[in-house]
């Protein structure tokens, strides 16, 4: 489309480009006097523009005086060339070592599409001016929007960078062109110009933005991928994220702070979790030691009791026979004393008969008397040892049952001083369901040694378990010590087998 801004507004040419999207995009960007082209445009598809030409056809030098140039606004060679060249000023752009002075346009249009299918327009642009002998180029902005839909000039439609007789417009001339008319405003720096332009496209803050600008100058470099600078990349996509929040620094700072109070704690913790193994261990040894003192007392009481009603159940059972025993004299001995009758009246019919008079059947009646005799006295000698052994096995029982109730009574002596001792040691529920202290005495005197001796492990256990939960004082621990060992040591002595505590009888 070369000269289309050179063309008279009358000219026919194609309808201009129309946004697609409801975002900005850019749909043409154009030269004027600039480099080699006396006015050019480039169309846009869809957001996207393809450059194609053989080496030295200007491809990279529209790149360069558009994009990112006209959002930079920075005229130093590093930041305008890819390449960085700092020889490759912008004044060679405008006089190409033929020309005494010259005025030159770079542009771009972005345009949108609203809610309600209207359309808004954008134009970013910059006018260069340089001259023979002078070093600068001057320089200034322009952006050209309407101040409602429908109402946004457009490059080549409403206004014209070039006079009828093809003339690059001047400042002045541009300024009353736009300005003049609301169709835009002129900048005279580019500090100013960044800014609109920021906050018309990106609202993006004036750090930010500059960011972006330098992310963008990164990324454009020829050849990025060959020769890849890693820092300064790097560095440029670190500027262009955006801020960190004031409160999300003050959460993060918080949890740090957080972070260093957690670890204090956590070694405080630790310290203390030592120091409480190290006194579990040591409570653990005492608490089983006085837990064994207060329960011996208990089990010797018991063991004594066991073997009392050992004692009363075997006195029990010998005066069971020896009543049978005694019985069955008795029966033996009124047998006897029947046959004794018997025999005698017998003698006595034999000696009142004189049929039956003769020698050898007296005699024989002597010896069965004499017969009759002996047994009715082994029948009394029977009798006697019979009630003998009744005596000795009552007077066995008498002495069972006198130990019975001694050791009934060391018993519930026993279990009185536990149950007193239990509760200030914090061991009275370890007695609540134990065979030992919660059985009656004449279902306990049942229990099998060996069942009794699970019972008194059982206690041990659970008294040692509940010491630990509840460490009575020093002082109380050692007046509980000295009264369980006593007791302890006679309940040992009670609860010995009956083969072991010199029974007699």
């Amino acid at each position: 489309m070369t000269d289309a801004l050179f063309d008279s507004p009358s000219s026919l040419r194609p309808a201009l480009p129309e946004p697609l999207r409801e975002r900005w995009q850019p749909l043409r960007l154009g030269l004027v006097e600039l480099f080699h082209y006396d006015s050019e445009e480039f169309w846009f598809r869809d957001g996207h523009l393809l450059l194609r030409g053989n080496n030295g056809t200007g491809k990279s030098k529209v790149l360069s005086l558009t994009l990112p140039f006209l959002f930079d606004a920075n005229l130093r060679p590093s930041r305008i060339e890819p390449d960085g060249d700092n020889g490759k000023k912008m004044a060679w752009n405008l006089l190409m070592s033929g020309y005494q002075r010259r005025i030159g346009y770079t542009w771009i249009e972005f345009g949108r599409r609203m809610a309600d299918g209207t359309h808004r327009y954008l134009t970013l642009g910059a006018g260069l001016s340089a001259a023979t002998g002078k070093t600068q180029v001057e320089s200034w902005f322009f952006i050209l929007e309407g101040a409602a839909a429908g109402e946004d000039p457009r490059i080549g439609q409403d206004i014209w960078l070039t006079s009828e007789q093809r003339v690059v417009l001047t400042r002045e001339r541009l300024r009353d062109t736009v300005e003049a008319q609301g169709r835009g405003k002129i900048f005279e720096n580019a500090h100013s110009y960044r800014r609109a332009v920021d906050e018309r496209l990106f609202q993006l803050g004036t750090k930010r933005y500059e960011a972006l600008m330098d992310t963008l100058i990164q990324l454009r470099q020829p050849q990025l991928s060959k020769k890849p600078d890693e820092a300064g990349l790097s560095h440029a996509l670190t500027e262009a994220l955006p801020p960190l929040p004031t409160e999300l620094l003050g959460d993060v700072a918080e949890a740090l702070n957080q972070l260093e109070e957690d670890r204090i704690q956590l070694d405080e913790t630790r310290q203390l979790e030592r120091a409480v193994q190290h006194f579990e261990q040591r409570y653990r040894t005492y608490a089983g030691t006085l837990t064994r003192r207060q329960a011996r007392e208990l089990r010797q009481a018991q063991t004594g009791f066991d073997n009392a009603s050992e004692d009363r159940n075997k006195a029990s059972a010998a005066l069971v026979t020896a009543q049978a025993d005694e019985a069955q004299a008795i029966t033996d001995h009124e047998h006897a004393k029947r046959r004794l009758i018997t025999a005698r009246e017998r003698l006595e019919t034999l000696q009142s008969d004189p049929a039956n008079q003769d020698a050898n059947r007296l005699s024989q009646a002597e010896k069965d008397a004499s017969e009759r005799q002996e047994e009715a006295k082994t029948a009394l000698r029977q009798r006697d040892s019979a009630r003998q052994a009744l005596s000795r096995e009552e007077e066995r029982s008498r002495r069972s049952n006198q130990r019975f109730e001694a050791a009934k009574s060391d018993l519930l002596a026993a279990r009185a001083r536990c149950a007193s001792e239990a509760a200030p040691a914090g061991t009275d529920a370890a007695l609540v369901d134990n065979p030992l202290a919660a059985l009656a005495l004449e279902d306990l005197a049942q229990f099998p040694i060996a069942q009794i001796a699970v019972a008194a492990a059982l206690l041990r256990g659970r008294c040692q378990e509940t010491a630990r939960e509840h460490p009575p004082s020093r002082t109380t621990s050692r007046r509980r010590s000295e009264q369980a060992n006593g007791a302890t040591d006679s309940a040992i002595h009670a609860t010995r087998p009956a083969g072991r505590t010199g029974r007699t009888g």
